[in-house]
């Protein structure tokens, strides 16, 4: 599974799901975001469920072909009140 963090790099830096790769909307909504490969399926997250850029980002995936994109609605908050495991920077 591909998980991608939607957030700003900053805050990516600070904190994450483990494995997460940093792909942030503001980057892609300027052209600057290339989708990864569609041979697995996706995870996409952000802050949390008021923060709208991993819909965006799913959205987005989803236009471009991918068929296996999820959402953790919840976003990072919800995993760190959680106690589960972070990777940092």
């Amino acid at each position: 599974m591909i998980i991608l963090d939607s957030r700003p790099r900053e805050e990516f830096a600070l904190g994450r799901l483990p494995r997460a790769s940093s792909m942030p909307w503001s980057e892609v909504e300027e052209g600057l975001g290339k989708p990864p490969a569609q041979d697995r399926p996706i995870l996409v997250y952000c802050a949390n469920e008021f923060c709208e850029s991993s819909f965006r980002l799913g959205e987005w995936l989803r236009s471009r072909g991918h068929r296996d994109v999820a959402l953790f609605v919840e976003g990072y908050e919800a995993w760190w009140n959680a106690k589960d495991p972070v990777d940092q920077d």
